[in-house]
C-alpha cells in the first residue's frame, strides 16, 4: 500500500511540474507576440500601407498563450490540490 501511495504522490509532482512550465510556456507566448505599433506616425493608415479590418482586437497568438496558461493553471490547482488533501499528518 505505501508504494502505491508513493506512485500516486509521484504522479501528481510530476502534474504539478508539467502544469507549471504549461503556465510558464503560455505567459511567454501571450506576452512575446511582436505586435504592430498602434500609435504615433504609423497608425496613420495611408502611410502604413494597411486596410483597417475591425475584429478582436487580439493576435491569435496571445489567445492560445493564455489557453495555455489556463489549462495550466486548472492542472496546478488540481494537483496541488490533491497532494495538500493526501498529506500525512
Amino acid at each position: 500500500m505505501a508504494a502505491e501511495s508513493r506512485q500516486a504522490r509521484l504522479a501528481m509532482r510530476t502534474v504539478v511540474v508539467a502544469s507549471t512550465l504549461l503556465v510558464v510556456v503560455g505567459l511567454a507566448v501571450a506576452l512575446t507576440v511582436e505586435q504592430r505599433a498602434s500609435f504615433g506616425w504609423f497608425a496613420y493608415a495611408p502611410l502604413s500601407q494597411t486596410v483597417f479590418v475591425p475584429g478582436l482586437g487580439v493576435w491569435p497568438q496571445t489567445v492560445w498563450g493564455l489557453i495555455l496558461a489556463g489549462i495550466g493553471l486548472v492542472g496546478l490547482g488540481f494537483g496541488v490540490g490533491w497532494l495538500v488533501a493526501t498529506r500525512r499528518r
